[in-house]
């Protein structure tokens, strides 16, 4: 049994999962939210994993590298257990809540079709402009992130062919889609653009990570550039991750390749499926696939199975020019309508707010009060300075870090630690885009808030926190945010 190795159930309970290198347990281990981190307390036991486990090793991202994944694909199959649980639990439940799902008989995509990126909307015209989308009577509930109501023809394009296997939305044009599904994604409709042809993308791939394997002999890694934009939803943000299923079809082989069955491995400038965005945001990557080249010669098509039909676009042509969407908004900007806290209202500077937490264990219903004291600043070159490891933000980011305070307030148990309780993360107000603190992570730096430390009542933690995050949302006055149960809170950062 010592000459095992791989990711086991952690042994302390402390984590979720902990690398046995087949002599001893190691302090690398999976966090809850599926980040792989280094312990910092002492004492890792030397036993064997249990011969009863059976868990399938875990392949955890190299600490030099982990910072280049833009993705979460080593998690997706530890949450999938957790999504059929709600899906079994929404099936019991859901008799009288099924306005959450599509009744429509015909095509879930009816009322949506193809729309050119430079055309008009015509008598569906919409727009974003801050919180509201036209066409709709809904006001966005600043609260919770839900709109009350959109109507069903909120995003209403001209009734058009195209999008099928036998006549493909071409490189540069946009095709509105709309999602059925369960949960909160549900009569969402997205806009995407294949921004350019595809591409063999081998080269590129095989050098953004040393750990990514080369295609099989006959194939390449194929890359195809494209936008996604949420049109319009009953809940925000989104995040398209298991609900929006990207392959590519082959026509040579009359074939589905899937993400799964065809990866590519960590890709540079990854589509990345687990961005949440409000309405009006985009999500801009490479989708990539392992195909084979006969396929490639034949022209292969991106897909995207939303509901019960398919919708298919050219991944080759000439290199269009793409005109900005028509969905995309312009700044969001807290018009201080709604309560503290809101989205439309954040806590101001220096301002205490108390959060009470919804979430598993000792820590449900503790409050802390949170304050931002200080306004965020661009900590570039201070992060870089900190450790020789760190690597410097994308082009046209910088590294934003927020000074914070939390006090336990009262609890059922102490002391606690906040940790993985409260995750922070940034709105960014020019791309409308969710900035968490896995995806957008700055590395080590400067007084850190240290999220591991336990207080009683009464107790203080202060550091900085920091993410990666564009230049003109910095500039635009980001939001610090948390969830609880797709509660958010906000606090201003300026």
């Amino acid at each position: 049994m010592d000459s095992q190795k791989g990711w086991f159930d952690d042994p302390h309970g402390r984590y979720l999962r902990r690398y046995y290198d087949g002599e001893k347990w190691t302090d690398q281990v999976q966090t809850a939210t599926g980040e792989v981190v280094t312990e910092t307390s002492p004492g890792v036991a030397t036993s064997p994993p249990a011969e009863s486990t059976s868990v399938a090793p875990f392949q955890p991202p190299s600490g030099a590298e982990a910072p280049k994944s833009k993705s979460k694909k080593n998690i997706v199959f530890v949450v999938l257990g957790v999504v059929v649980a709600l899906v079994v639990i929404g099936g019991l439940v859901g008799d009288d809540s099924s306005s959450n799902v599509s009744n429509s008989e015909g095509s879930s995509f009816e009322g949506v079709g193809s729309q050119s990126s430079s055309g008009d909307l015509s008598s569906g015209e919409s727009s974003r402009d801050g919180d509201d989308v036209s066409g709709s009577d809904a006001a966005i509930s600043e609260s919770t992130g839900e709109s009350e109501s959109i109507d069903d023809g909120a995003v209403a394009a001209p009734s058009s062919d195209g999008g099928t296997r036998d006549d493909p939305v071409a490189v540069g044009e946009s095709f509105l889609f709309e999602i059925s599904t369960w949960g909160a994604a549900d009569d969402s409709v997205w806009e995407l653009t294949v921004l350019g042809p595809g591409a063999d993308t081998t080269s590129a791939v095989l050098d953004e990570n040393q750990f990514n394997d080369p295609p099989e002999a006959g194939s390449v890694f194929y890359g195809v550039p494209v936008r996604l934009v949420l049109a319009s939803a009953n809940k925000e943000p989104l995040a398209p991750w298991f609900n929006i299923a990207f392959d590519m079809f082959g026509p040579a082989a009359m074939q589905i390749y899937d993400q799964v069955n065809a990866s590519c491995g960590v890709v540079p400038n990854e589509f990345n499926t687990d961005t949440e965005v409000f309405v009006g945001g985009a999500i801009e990557g490479v989708l990539c696939f392992a195909l084979p080249q006969a396929e490639i010669a034949s022209g292969p098509m991106v897909s995207v199975e939303a509901a019960k039909e398919r919708v298919f676009w050219s991944t080759t042509g000439v290199q269009p020019t793409v005109a900005p969407s028509e969905f995309q908004g312009s700044t969001f900007t807290p018009d201080g309508s709604g309560a503290v806290g809101e989205r439309s209202n954040p806590a101001p500077l220096g301002t205490p707010h108390d959060l009470t937490l919804d979430t598993f264990g000792d820590a449900d219903k503790s409050v802390w009060q949170i304050t931002v004291t200080g306004p965020g600043s661009d900590i570039t070159q201070a992060v870089l300075a900190e450790n020789q490891f760190n690597e410097p933000p994308p082009d046209g980011y910088i590294f934003f870090g927020v000074p914070v305070e939390l006090t336990l307030v009262e609890a059922n148990k102490e002391p606690l630690a906040p940790w993985i309780n409260i995750s922070f993360d940034i709105l960014g107000p020019a791309s409308l885009e969710i900035f968490d603190g896995y995806e957008s992570s700055c590395g080590t730096i400067p007084n850190g808030l240290e999220v591991m430390t336990e207080v009683f009542a009464g107790g203080t933690l202060a550091g900085q926190i920091c993410f990666a995050i564009p230049i003109e949302d910095a500039e635009a006055g980001p939001l610090l945010s948390t969830d609880q149960l797709d509660l958010r809170t906000y606090w201003a950062t300026n």
